[in-house]
This record gives C-alpha cells, structure tokens and sequence, in this order.
C-alpha cells in the first residue's frame, strides 16, 4: 500500500492551492510502477468448463448462442446448420435422435453444449461428424453412433489436423473404422470421461490416435473394440481409464512407428472379457517411450473383476516398450489420477459417457459389470 501525504507549508498548515509538480510526479511515477508490475504477472488460462482437465482444458469454443430447435439433418434449427459456421454456442431445446444422411462438419470455435438439451439428450445417428483442420471446439455430452449405415472407412466422430479440442462425457459408439480418431499432426487435445465402444464391422476398432502432440485421454471406458482402446500414437497422457473385452488386436496398441512417441501410462484398468486374449497391450516398439504406473490388469473372466494384479514393468518391456522412469507430458490443466477402484466404479456407475446413459450405454455397462463373462466383438 502506498501512503500519500497531503502537502503542508512550513508552518504544517494544508495549503490552498494543489501540490507542486514535484509530488504529482512522484505519485503518478509510483503508480506506473505499480501498473507494469501488474501487468508482469502471469494470469491463468481460463478452464473450458468447470471439470477441464489435460491438453485441451483451454480450448475456447463458440460464444454465438445458436438454439437447435429440430432434428432434421439440415435447414434452419438443425444441429448441421448450426455447426456450419464459426463461433457458435450450440444449445438445444429438444432432445431425440438427428439421424445425419451424410457426413456432418464442425466449424472451428464451436460449442455443442449437450448438457441443455431435455432428458434423455441428444444423438447424432448415421454418418460421421468430423472437424478436419479446426481448432477450438468444446463437445460436451452428445452421444456419436455412425452405425452401418455409414462410410466404412470413417468413424462416429473425427478431427485431423484440428488443434485446442475438448470431448467431455460422450458417448463415441459404433463407429465402421474406428469410433474415435484424433489424427494428422493435431495438437491440444483431451478427451474425457468418454464411453468409447462397440466398434462396427469392418474393422471394430475404439479410437485412433495418430502423431498427436499434446492429447489426455483420461477417465473413460472402452467397451467391445477389437483394438486400439486406443493406439497411442502420440505425445500425452493414458490415465484412469477402463477397457473391458478387447478382441485379439489387443488392449491399448503402441504406435509402432519410427518416431519416438512418449506417453505416460497410468492407474489403468484392463478387465478381459469372453473375446479378450490374454495380451493387454500390444504392437509395440522400442521407439513406444512409455512411463508406466499402478496398471491393474484381469484376465480371468470369472466373474471377479478384483482378482488380478497390477502389472509389473515385464509386462510392457516384453512387447518391446521402452520404459521411463518419469512422467514425460505437463499439460496446462493437471489430471487428477484417481485408484483404479474409483474409476472403475464411476466407469460401472454410468459417470461416463452421454447423462443419461440409455439402453445402449447401460448394455455396454452391464457387460464390464460381469467382469469377464459378456461381451462380444461387433454389433449385438
């Protein structure tokens, strides 16, 4: 705090007129100090949202407000319609299914807020939803399910080469190549508390992370994909998520690639289920730099979820991984590392995905819930 004392004449009486030049200039020369000071200081990004956590906690989104008000798959009020420019705030007013009859592109600086739409949401059906070179895009609480009416060769939902993206607590189903991918040198990404399963025919794949430099994948469940829960073909992070019944492509996948890819690996749960081999994790190579910590791992399929063990390091060098000591990714917004026992309690306790979960979500559910003994690869 800076005291200013008021000026006095000799005699200590205030006088009348205003103080000499001198002082101003001292007052105002402290003052100015005191601005660039301020100024000096590091200010915190602001959070997505409340809840943002990992690589693209930052992202900012669309502040446009723009209210979806039908489900058809184009025209005025459609969820197409207000994705097809730049800087919108997607609400809506309804909830149901948009069942897309093509591919549905995100513009850059978006927010679809399905958190407003009425119980039990929204879900987009059909065709692939994509943002290819976009950056700052907030998905929140949609449900994403190309299903076999679309491409083979795409996904429920895609970004590439897209930058300063959040996914929160979708649910990214039945996708005909992978379900997921983040592909093409992106960048600030995090996806979480995502249900990510059921991969369709032809490849029944979860999701695909291709030379991504700066991804969290946190706090999810993969359900019933073949592989890739996900590949990790990127710089990030692989915390606390759940993977239940992959097929014989294996658990998570490394990136086996000739870059050197570095990913930090921890609190994980990987429960097999009846389509499961034994092998967790897989097609990796020397160039996969992995720091690894408290991985459970069951493979039983008994019905007792509790009755494996975490996984010592053999397990990841002997599928050729090179293991640090250290964890290697420090994104902008920290990721709380939960025990495996709570997030796969929030996995099994609907927490993940689309709020509500429906009938789909709530099967892929039940199915980790057996620990081991449901499940199958492909469309039920």
């Amino acid at each position: 705090m800076i005291h200013i004392k008021r000026c006095q004449n000799s005699e200590g009486v205030p006088p009348s007129r205003s103080c000499p030049r001198k002082t101003y200039f001292i007052i105002f020369a402290s003052i100015g100090i005191i601005i660039l000071n301020l100024a000096c200081i590091p200010k915190a990004s602001a959070v997505a949202f409340t809840g943002a956590q990992g690589w693209g906690a930052n992202a900012t989104g669309g502040t446009t407000k723009y209210t979806v008000t039908n489900l058809n798959d184009s025209g005025a009020g459609s969820l197409r319609d207000a994705v097809s420019a730049s800087g919108r705030d997607v609400v809506f007013s309804l909830s149901g299914t948009i069942t897309l009859k093509s591919e549905m592109a995100i513009s850059s600086n978006t927010t679809i807020d399905g958190t407003t739409a009425p119980s039990p949401g929204i879900t987009v059906v059909g065709f692939s939803s994509s943002f290819s070179d976009q950056s700052n895009i907030i998905i929140r609480n949609m449900r994403f399910r190309e299903t076999d009416t679309g491409d083979e060769h795409k996904c429920s939902l895609q970004g590439d080469s897209c930058s300063n993206v959040i996914i929160d607590h979708c649910s990214i189903e039945q996708g005909r190549w992978d379900c997921l991918e983040i592909t093409g040198a992106s960048s600030n990404v995090t996806v979480q508390f995502c249900m990510i399963g059921e991969g369709y025919d032809p490849q029944n794949f979860g999701f695909l992370v291709d030379q991504c430099n700066g991804i969290s994948t946190h706090h999810n469940l993969f359900v019933d994909n073949q592989s890739r829960n996900p590949k990790e073909e990127g710089n990030g992070q692989y915390i606390c998520n759940t993977v239940y019944n992959w097929g014989n492509g294996g658990g998570l996948i490394g990136a086996h690639s000739a870059a050197v890819w570095k990913s930090d690996i921890i609190n994980n749960t990987f429960i097999a289920g009846p389509s499961s081999t034994a092998t967790f994790i897989a097609d990796c190579t020397s160039t996969d730099t992995w720091y690894q910590s408290d991985n459970y791992v069951d493979t039983n399929k008994n019905g007792n979820p509790w009755d494996g063990a975490v996984a010592p390091a053999s397990d990841f060098t002997a599928q050729g991984v090179t293991l640090v000591s250290s964890p290697q990714s420090d994104p902008p917004v920290s990721v709380t590392i939960d025990s495996t026992t709570h997030s796969y309690d929030e996995a099994t306790g609907g927490y993940y995905g689309c709020q509500p979960n429906d009938a789909t979500d709530q099967r892929l559910v039940g199915y980790v819930k057996s620990g081991g003994t449901e499940g199958q690869i492909g469309p039920p």
